[in-house]
């Protein structure tokens, strides 16, 4: 009798873009991002920022007042215009 087959991991979803860094603060602990029409995010969500040039950045959703957000950079050096990816 032979072993059952493993069962592979579960697909990785693709990111989806939901939004795009517009302005950092002076001190450069979070940034103001603008949502994509019909995206929504949640407080505490943690977000990707796909960097033009370097490593991928950590966001972390502090308030929202759409079609804008506020959030707390967690890691990474995010620029304005870097897309922010879910």
């Amino acid at each position: 009798m032979g072993r059952p087959k493993p069962t592979p991991p579960p697909k990785a979803l693709p990111l989806r873009h939901v939004g795009t860094v517009r302005t950092l603060s002076n001190d450069g602990s979070y940034v103001i991002a603008e949502l994509e029409a019909g995206i929504m995010v949640a407080t505490g969500m943690e977000l990707l920022v796909t960097a033009t040039g370097g490593d991928p950045a950590r966001l972390k959703v502090a308030e929202i007042q759409p079609p804008y957000f506020v959030a707390d950079i967690l890691s990474g050096h995010p620029e304005q215009g870097d897309r922010i990816q879910q």
